[in-house]
């Protein structure tokens, strides 16, 4: 659903230009950038940096301590736990869980049925 999302709190820092789908829940202390595609079941907890460009699926979850570089596309089914930074141009497939205090640095693909 296009919708020019703006989304202004004390708690969420955007300047983005972004499309979002239902059932979005965000934590605490977004900051969303300019280009995020935001699909269906969205789920942020606190302390989320999302960079330009950013496309995330359905089906997405993220823990605390979350930060994406530009560039990023997570498909479907994909669970962050807490503490990951993933740096830019990342492609993340489906049904793949990231566990705490993992880095991804750039030009990375990973498949279906990955974890980590």
């Amino acid at each position: 659903m296009e919708n020019g999302l703006s989304l202004k709190s004390k708690n969420i820092d955007s300047v983005c230009k972004a499309s979002a789908g239902e059932n979005i829940q965000l934590g605490e202390n977004i900051q969303l950038d300019k280009n995020i595609q935001l699909g269906e079941n969205i789920q942020l907890d606190k302390n989320i940096q999302l960079d330009e460009n950013i496309q995330l699926g359905e089906n997405i979850q993220f823990g605390e301590n979350i930060q994406l570089g530009e560039n990023i596309q997570l498909e479907k089914n994909i669970q962050l736990a807490e503490n990951i930074q993933l740096d830019k141009n990342i492609q993340l497939g489906e049904n793949i869980q990231l566990g705490e205090n993992i880095q991804l640095d750039e030009n990375i693909q990973f498949g279906e049925n990955i974890q980590l």
